[in-house]
């Protein structure tokens, strides 16, 4: 599909050794109009510029990213940051201009005071395929802070692949933090080689069940059919957390019916997630088998296999197993009908809005609380007006309302942003607070300046809400003004106390 695109010059597509990148043009016009902010603009001008810059997919925005690295304001420097980290780590080494970053970025990555983007910073050292970063990087695994140690683990994760710093993560295995060596194992998995696999499996040995987990899993992300037998071998494990980690990881090597027996077997493991496990790798294999095993699991003991049960009969789409679903949407118990939300959201029936859209007015507010939250999973097909009442809902403490609002901005829809900033004005402060609660949730600068303005807002919660979200954030504009803040709540609380005196 891709390589169509790009014969038909919508896509460019590049090779870089194994790497094939596909650009995606964007609009000529569009981006001269954002550049022309980048140089006079201001700085919330600039802000936005360089949001909707890194919405695009053109190699074209790089120059213009990097520049903003060196901006004179701190504020646009940290969106830029935000913006690279946030989508474009994958292709970051492939920018014209990549060579300028180094400085800029490192600059940041040892800055006190964007301590809170050392993740964000250490990913786009490792990403920018720059020699002098991957050393910072690979200098800092030897670092006492163990979150330091932690963070040039996962950074090095985007690094262009070498010896040493495979000889590196391997020595973070041993090292006594939990983090550091849940990190390192998981940027080995980057680095595919007979090294990388041998102390994968060291690790599912290790004295920490999380550990163990994750080397499992790894070992799935390392795409090679050869590890299949492996992975079976270790459904047997005594360990219910390994035996978790390789089903997922079978689900990861493209699966093929020779693992569907074994699955069957792990669908009455004693432990629910492995149940749960078994079950997603049946219905990646697309086995039809599995719409009666599903079935049975809508009733499992356990809460979190009813729901996974639900989610994967949607995602095996045949109209059988949505019909189940309808039933299960229309049940008494109102736990029964929020599993059935999620597998009517991914099942892709033409019915599908029609049963949302009921759900959506369900008399129980956990049931409205699902629909609210399944945006995440993509376009959830119901109208504006039932997105509205969702984003109104007061039941149980307003938890419908902001749980839709995180989940509208999770899902990137393209009018996420301004309905929720439009929310920020309505008369009911209640309404007001939810809107906060999803416009902290993305790096949109028009979002930054909504939160900033309500911590001015006439009514207290209001602005001691905005300030809760605004708390952390490492922009300049941020700190300044949680610091006005502070001291207009301080002089209140003095007029306060000199009243009562």
């Amino acid at each position: 599909m891709l390589e169509k695109l790009a014969a038909e010059g919508k896509l460019d597509l590049e090779y870089h050794g194994d790497d094939v990148v596909f650009w995606k043009k964007a609009d000529n016009k569009l981006l001269v109009e954002l550049e022309k902010k980048l140089k006079d603009g201001d700085m919330e001008a600039r802000c936005e510029a360089v949001y909707d810059l890194a919405q695009f997919g053109d190699p074209r925005i790089y120059p213009l990213l990097f520049a903003t690295l060196r901006d004179p304001d701190e504020n646009v420097r940290i969106q830029t940051l935000k913006e690279i980290a946030g989508g474009h780590l994958a292709t970051l080494r492939y920018g014209a201009g990549v060579e300028a970053v180094a400085d800029s970025v490192l600059a940041a990555y040892t800055a006190p005071q964007l301590a809170g983007l050392r993740k964000e910073t250490s990913e786009i050292l490792g990403a920018c395929g720059l020699s002098i970063a991957a050393r910072k990087l690979c200098a800092d695994l030897q670092d006492p802070d163990p979150q330091i140690r932690a963070s040039a683990a996962k950074g090095l994760a985007y690094a262009s692949e070498s010896e040493e710093i495979v000889t590196q993560l391997i020595s973070l295995l041993k090292d006594p933090n939990v983090k550091v060596r849940t990190n390192a194992a998981e940027s080995l998995v980057r680095f595919h080689g007979p090294r990388s696999v041998s102390s994968l499996l060291v690790l599912l040995s290790d004295a920490d069940s999380m550990v163990r987990y994750h080397a499992a899993i790894g070992l799935g992300h390392m795409q090679d059919p050869t590890l299949t037998s492996k992975l079976l071998e270790l459904l047997g494990n005594h360990d219910s957390r390994v035996r978790h980690g390789a089903a997922i990881a079978l689900r990861e090597i493209h699966p093929s019916s020779n693992i569907a027996e074994p699955m069957f077997e792990l669908l009455h493991d004693s432990d629910p997630d492995v149940r749960r496990s078994a079950a997603a790798v049946l219905t990646e294999l697309h086995d039809l088998r599995a719409i009666k095993i599903l079935t049975e699991q809508l009733t499992d003991v356990d809460d979190e296999v009813q729901g996974e049960a639900a989610w994967y009969l949607g995602r095996l789409r045949t109209t059988q197993a949505f019909d189940i679903l309808v039933a299960l949407s229309k049940s008494p118990v109102s736990r029964a009908r929020e599993h059935a939300v999620d597998g009517v959201v991914c099942s892709r029936d033409p019915r599908a809005g029609e049963r949302l859209i009921a759900l959506s007015r369900d008399e129980d507010y956990g049931v409205r609380q699902r629909v609210g939250n399944d945006f995440v999973r993509g376009p959830v097909p119901i109208d504006a007006e039932s997105v509205q009442a969702l984003l109104h809902d007061r039941e149980g403490h307003s938890f419908v309302a902001e749980i839709t609002a995180w989940s509208l901005i999770w899902s990137r829809n393209g009018g996420a942003i301004n309905t929720l900033l439009t929310l920020s004005y309505d008369a009911d402060s209640k309404v007001r607070i939810v809107a906060l609660s999803g416009l902290a949730k993305t790096t949109n600068p028009r979002a930054t300046q909504r939160i900033i303005a309500l911590m001015k807002d006439p009514v207290e919660s209001v602005r001691v809400s905005a300030a809760e979200f605004a708390n952390g954030l490492p922009e300049p504009r941020i700190r300044t003004a949680l610091a006005e803040y502070q001291k207009a709540l301080e002089a209140e609380q003095s007029e306060h106390a000199r009243t009562d005196f």
